[in-house]
């Protein structure tokens, strides 16, 4: 289960070489007059013929954003950095309303990689090399930092991860641990200056984790309630002036079934699953005094609790909004709230989509599950 929470809320590294640009499809998202938006994915190409780039379905594909419906290859902007055969775009921002893109770069003559930020057309190289873990950007007064984790073996030579934070110049710095030696972190955000990153911390027992939040570097941690067990931690985080929010799931007590529940300032407000199988929560979004949290549902589809099927969630405020659900396996990646427009991306039945206060459409070449990972909307350039 660990794998599948770092499968989706991390982007696979993928390769994309090629320039072209795919023109929306009938229902795709074609944007309004006054924004533009952007969605980070996998488009697949079927005019690749290097057979062993694949993704989903056995197609080729290209690391893409699409803006307003219409697929851009992220290569084609960003380049590779020398001596590198390649550039895997993982996360994507704005800052100063400019994309700006975190990605792999493999070495030419060996398969390992390194991790690079590009920005206003620099790459700049993250410490770590291939140890580098799930890594996500932030924007701190319009400069980047990243926030992820960095392997390491422990003295029995078992691969252990340490939460890192790398500042604009690639270096980074190691976040307070306390008395835990192992990590996962999720979910990053900031506020005010205020650097805030989520997850779990744990030692021997990689099943029982602690829920962990980190502000400027420094741990706070929170145990499931009333002794039950958490494996993984908080695993989206938002924050609003003082009031820090974080969702995490944990043991129920109905039998091998699942809580998911928002917390407010390390307090549980609302349970927005109760007795679930795996509910998950992946992002948050905060607009006024309004809290989205988004991510999916599974449900049993017949008596037998051996078939399910996950339905994608955006919960507003602790309620369940009605969102296009699709057939039966959904979930929502990451949302932002722009003029009380609620735009969020994820998949529906193996197809990447875009919804628009719950309206769903299919964005052009995202087949395949794990196909889109992040919404960024920016005023329009007319």
């Amino acid at each position: 289960m660990k794998k599948l929470i770092i499968a989706i809320t991390a982007m696979i590294a993928l390769a994309c070489t090629g320039n072209r640009e795919t023109k929306a499809a009938e229902g795709s998202d074609g944007g309004d007059a006054k924004k533009d938006v952007y969605v980070l994915g996998y488009a697949q190409d079927s005019t690749r013929t290097n057979k062993s780039e694949e993704f989903s379905e056995g197609q080729p594909f290209d690391v893409v954003y699409w803006k307003n419906g219409i697929a851009t290859n992220i290569v084609e902007e960003t380049g590779i950095p020398d001596g590198y055969n390649d550039f895997h775009t993982k996360d994507m921002i704005a800052i100063d309303g400019k994309l700006a893109f975190l990605g792999i770069a493999r070495h030419e003559q060996d398969y390992d990689f390194d991790f690079f930020v590009w920005k206003d057309g620099k790459f700049t190289k993250l410490e770590g090399g291939s140890g580098v873990n799930n890594p996500m950007m932030v924007d701190i007064g319009g400069e980047i930092a990243v926030l992820g984790c960095i392997q390491k073996d422990d003295n029995e030579g078992a691969i252990v991860l340490s939460p890192v934070m790398w500042d604009k110049n690639g270096k980074h710095k190691t976040l307070d641990m306390g008395e835990y030696y192992n990590c996962d972190l999720h979910n990053v955000c900031v506020s005010d200056g205020d650097v805030y990153a989520c997850g779990r911390v744990y030692n021997g027992d990689n099943n029982k984790g602690i829920g962990a939040i980190w502000k400027n570097g420094r741990l706070t941690t929170y145990g499931a309630p009333e002794g039950r067990t958490t494996m993984f931690g908080f695993t989206a985080i938002c924050v609003s002036g003082n009031d820090v929010y974080a969702a995490m799931p944990y043991n129920s007590d109905k039998p091998n079934a699942q809580d998911l529940a928002l917390w407010k300032n390390g307090r549980i407000i609302e349970t927005l699953v109760k007795g679930g199988e795996l509910p998950i929560a992946y992002c948050m979004a905060i607009s006024g005094n309004d809290v989205y949290v988004g991510g999916c549902e599974n449900i049993y589809t017949d008596n037998s609790n051996i078939y399910t099927k996950s339905l994608p969630r955006i919960w507003k405020n602790g309620k369940a909004m009605t969102i296009d659900e699709g057939e039966g396996l959904g979930y929502v990646s990451y949302m932002t709230v722009d003029e009380n427009t609620v735009y969020a991306c994820g998949n529906l039945d193996f197809y990447g989509v875009l919804w628009t206060n719950g309206k769903h459409k299919k964005l052009p070449g995202a087949n395949g599950q794990a196909a889109t990972q992040k919404v960024v909307v920016l005023p329009a350039k007319r």
